[in-house]
């Protein structure tokens, strides 16, 4: 299980940038800056498909394999169990945008599809429920064998940060770097959660 989250912790990060920087290459003009990383999938947008079912999609099954991986591997608490599924309620928001992706642009108000209407649900739900769920990690980790000073300050400090991102999402010129700062400590403490479990030798 250890092995199983180190590797899906990695595969989450690898395919997340890779979706990034292929996204941006195939939609000239597109900005990482001001623009949502949902538009990349939206209807209309070029290699929406791919991005949805390429991108999207395994970045979602990879984070709940590794949540089910490390939980399995960890000491069983109420915080790291809620923890956990709180980051799987955030890969959920890349489930299901292949089914519900956005209209074009992303847009949160005025005249929206019922797609867009989900995804702006699905979205709020995934962020919120990260922001927390690190917060609650961060506080699990004082529970696991060995040295966790380190993973468990990593964790809160993403928290805190995704949680800023989360009350920032609302469109402004530099949304697309707020929401991929989010995402970035996201992944980040998942492969660093990933590192720790292959180096800890004590089984919980």
């Amino acid at each position: 299980m250890r092995h199983i989250a180190f590797w899906t912790a990695i595969l989450t990060g690898i395919v997340w940038l890779v979706m990034l920087v292929a996204g941006g290459l195939a939609w000239p003009g597109y900005s990482h800056v001001s623009q949502y990383i949902s538009e990349l999938g939206a209807i209309g947008a070029p290699q929406a498909f791919a991005i949805n079912w390429f991108g999207f999609m395994p970045i979602g099954v990879l984070m709940i394999a590794f949540c089910l991986a490390a939980m399995l591997a960890l000491p069983k608490s109420v915080g790291s169990i809620l923890g956990f599924l709180g980051l799987i309620l955030w890969a959920g928001g890349y489930v299901i945008s292949p089914f519900f992706p956005c209209d074009y642009g992303c847009p949160v108000d005025g005249d929206q599809t019922l797609a867009q209407m989900i995804h702006n649900l699905g979205a709020v739900v995934s962020y919120l429920a990260g922001a927390v769920a690190l917060m609650l990690l961060a506080g699990a980790t004082k529970k696991w064998p060995g040295e966790t000073r380190g993973l468990g300050l990593f964790a809160l400090v993403a928290g805190i940060i995704c949680l800023a991102c989360f009350l920032f999402l609302a469109p402004h010129p530099f949304v697309g770097l707020v929401q991929r700062l989010g995402e970035l400590v996201t992944f980040g403490w998942m492969i660093a959660c990933g590192f720790y479990l292959v180096r800890t030798k004590e089984n919980p």
